[in-house]
Parts: structure tokens; sequence; C-alpha cells
């Protein structure tokens, strides 16, 4: 099970289309208080995380997942629509 935590339903809608497409089971979720809350009632194997987002930002999702024994060692890919590194 793929999580992906995109605000933009069009580009979340996009991605779990495109996974679920190649063979994966995907959940899209338009914020990070959405996803940590199920997180309990999946295994996710993977996580796509928008930076930019309303609410907690990708970056404090990814600290909650790495603080939770459950998620610490699960996989973290960080999209944005950003320029610039940081």
């Amino acid at each position: 099970m793929i999580f992906c935590v995109e605000d933009e339903k069009s580009i979340r809608d996009l991605i779990v289309y495109a996974l679920k497409a190649q063979g994966f089971e995907a959940v899209g979720f338009e914020n990070g208080e959405e996803m940590l809350m199920q997180i309990e009632n999946y295994n996710p194997e993977l996580f796509l995380l928008d930076i930019m987002l309303p609410g907690i930002d990708g970056i404090e999702i990814m600290k909650s997942i790495r603080e939770n024994p459950k998620t610490e060692s699960i996989p973290v890919i960080m999209l944005t629509a950003k320029s610039d590194e940081f």
C-alpha cells in the first residue's frame, strides 16, 4: 500500500491512478492529518509526501512518520513543485 499526500486533487488523483495502473495499491490523502489518522488502519509500504501542504507540511509529516515505531523504517519520497533545493 502506498500513501500519497497531495493537496491538489487533480495531481493526487493522477498519482494514485498511475500507481494503480501499474498494479500497486494506493490511497490518496488531501492533508497530513487525514493520512496520519489512517496509519493504524493500513500497513503502508511507501509514503509520497508533498512538501507544501496546508496545516502540517510534508517535512512535519515525515518527522511524525520517523517518530512512530510502526512507520519509522518505511521509505518516504518527497514531492514538490518548488525549483529550489533546501
